[in-house]
């Protein structure tokens, strides 16, 4: 089942920060090394290194990692302290109401999500 995550309030932090993060990455990377993540999520080898020695990985790393794996961001922000599990609201889609539904798919397909959705059918 898919969960939606959206994140109630984030406090900004200037730096690192620390607190699982090096296991979050262990579990989201699998069996490829540190190289074959950093050159996935587009991270110089020698910082991701440096960040996964210290488990003091970047916001910012956090994020391109997720990415370069295809799982969600929050997860990995909530591993290194950024923002906590009550920050974090998580809702499976029959807990969705209707009108929230309703306004994620327009709000998809204003963005363009996909031409079928922005095109005339003919």
């Amino acid at each position: 089942m898919r969960r939606v995550l959206t994140v109630k309030h984030v406090m900004f932090h200037n730096g690192p920060m620390s607190s699982g993060g090096a296991e979050w990455v262990r579990k989201v990377k699998g069996r490829d090394s540190d190289r074959q993540m950093a050159v996935k999520a587009g991270i110089p080898t020698g910082t991701i290194g440096r960040q996964m020695v210290g488990d003091s990985l970047t916001p910012e790393n956090v994020v391109a990692i997720a990415r370069a794996y295809g799982v969600s961001p929050l997860d990995g922000l909530v591993a290194i302290g950024l923002v906590s599990e009550a920050d974090v609201t998580r809702a499976t889609l029959p807990d969705v109401s209707d009108g929230e539904l309703v306004d994620e798919v327009l709000r998809r397909i204003r963005q363009g999500a996909h031409p079928l959705l922005t095109s005339p059918l003919v």
